[in-house]
Formats: C-alpha cells, structure tokens, sequence
C-alpha cells in the first residue's frame, strides 16, 4: 500500500513539474509574439498550470494539447522554445503581424497534426525540420513573406491532408509527393 501511495505522489509531483514546464515555455511564446497588453491577461507566469489559461486546451492529464491565439494583433516573433510542448497537437497563430523566420525546433512538437501560421509577416524558408512532423496532416504556411524552396522533407508526412503555400515568394520545383495531398495551393 506504502508503495502504491508513493507512486501515486510521486506521479503528482512529476504532473506539476510538466504543467510548469509548459507554463514557462507558453509565457515565452506570450513574450516573444507580442500581443497587446489587453489580450492573454490571465496568462501568468506564476500559475503552475496553464490549463486554465484563454486559449490554451489540455487533456484529462493536464498536457497542453490546442493552442489557438488567431486575430490578436501580435507584432513580435515566434519562440523556439515552443518545440519543446511534445504532446501540442495543434498551434493556431494565423491573422497576425508576428515576424521573423520560423524556428527549426518547430519540427520537435512530435504530436503535432495541425500547424496555422497564415497571414502573418513571416520571413526565411521553410525549416526542413517541419518535415519531422509525422503526424502533421493540416499545414498552412499561406499569405506570408516566406522565400526559397519547399522543402523535399514535406514529402516524407504521410498523413497530410491539406497544404497551403500559396501567397508567399517561394521558388524551385514543388516536391511530386506534395500533388498527391487532397487538398494542396502552391500560387
């Protein structure tokens, strides 16, 4: 009985040191993407758990699973720490002003299916790293400054369904695999 109340603790402890993890690296993104003082007011730093945050979703075992902050006006850049949220299946940021390149350690978030950057100011090329995303099967990436080629790994996510590139300054060949997915925009 000893030892199954000190897993049970122990599990506990481990729970909250996770929730806070993610607490921290949710306030670095909050930080680095800028938005207006009046929006994401209850995301606090000191708060253990960011399960209770707007527009933050979790599962029943508190891991921060849906992260949507669309339309707020943000005027920074993304944080790469957000790669390390391994179970965020999906980052919504889309109708922004946010700026800069996308990070590489985007490709970390392993559990990812939904990826939304559109309409936003971002510059650079598309990390290869996103094509580590093996769960990925919505990316759009469309109406921003984005340049270079497509990356060939994209043609390694089996489960896309939906890809959209199009409105950027991207050049080279389009990866074949990538006329393949149902729903595809390239312009």
């Amino acid at each position: 009985m000893e030892l199954v109340l000190a897993a049970l603790v122990l599990a506990r402890l481990l729970s909250c040191a996770f929730s806070d993890t993610q607490g921290d690296v949710l306030y670095d993104l909050k930080n680095s993407i800028k938005p207006p003082a009046y929006q994401l007011t209850d995301w606090n730093p000191n708060q253990v758990n960011p399960c209770t945050w707007s527009n933050v979703i979790c599962d029943n075992n508190n891991h921060v699973t849906s992260v949507t902050l669309s339309g707020m006006n943000c005027s920074g850049t993304l944080s790469p720490r957000i790669g390390a949220l391994k179970t965020l299946t999906t980052l919504t940021l889309k109708g922004n002003g946010i700026t800069g390149e996308i990070p590489k350690e985007f490709g970390n978030m392993s559990s990812l299916t939904s990826l939304d950057l559109e309409n936003n100011r971002l510059t650079g090329e598309i990390p290869p790293s996103l094509g580590d995303l093996k769960k990925l099967q919505f990316l759009t990436l469309s109406q921003n400054n984005l340049s270079g080629p497509i990356p060939e790994s994209l043609s390694g996510l089996q489960n896309l369904i939906n890809i959209l590139l199009d409105s950027n300054n991207l050049s080279g060949p389009i990866p074949d695999r990538l006329f393949k997915v149902p729903k595809y925009k390239y312009e």
